[in-house]
């Protein structure tokens, strides 16, 4: 009976994890940080080419063959929404919003690699730091993870708590 209970845990991670109206909200999200990506990137080619980068790498410029990086970047959501869904708390706001922006901004740079063979970048700082120009999308991921790791404690599940 235990080792079923076990099974059961391990073989459908997703049952009961999400209800239809938080992932509903996830995707809402996501959809809306994929387009406000979209949209300042098509802003930044029609209003200010001059600062367009077309970045043909992966994170920070790092070279690989196109198939490599669809393949891995959807290998990256999947792992990634995986242990959101397993980890933290979806009936926590907070959690879903972190989650949607690191899943918008993937997807967002997702959909340059796949029908443009390349993302848009636009956003240079390296007047006050060295840093890799950089897109919305970009920042999306970075805020999701940076508050996922900042507040872990505040929105993840406590596995020894079942009543949660």
């Amino acid at each position: 009976m235990y080792l079923n209970a076990i099974i059961k845990e391990k073989l459908m991670p997703f049952k009961k994890r999400i209800s239809i109206p938080q992932g509903l909200t996830i995707i809402i999200l996501s959809t809306t940080a994929i387009l406000i990506d979209q949209i300042s990137k098509f802003y930044a080619q029609v209003h200010a080419p001059e600062i367009v980068e077309l970045n043909t790498g992966i994170a920070f410029s790092i070279e690989l063959p196109a198939v490599v990086q669809i393949i891995l970047t959807i290998a990256l959501i999947s792992v990634g929404l995986y242990l959101a869904l397993v980890h933290l708390n979806m009936s926590k706001i907070s959690a879903i919003i972190a989650v949607s922006l690191v899943v918008g901004g993937a997807f967002g740079n997702l959909g340059d690699r796949i029908f443009k063979g390349h993302v848009v970048d636009f956003i240079d700082i390296s007047a006050y730091i060295s840093y890799p120009v950089f897109n919305i999308a970009d920042i999306f991921i970075v805020v999701g993870i940076f508050y996922i790791l900042l507040f872990y404690g505040k929105i993840n599940k406590d596995i020894h708590n079942k009543t949660k």
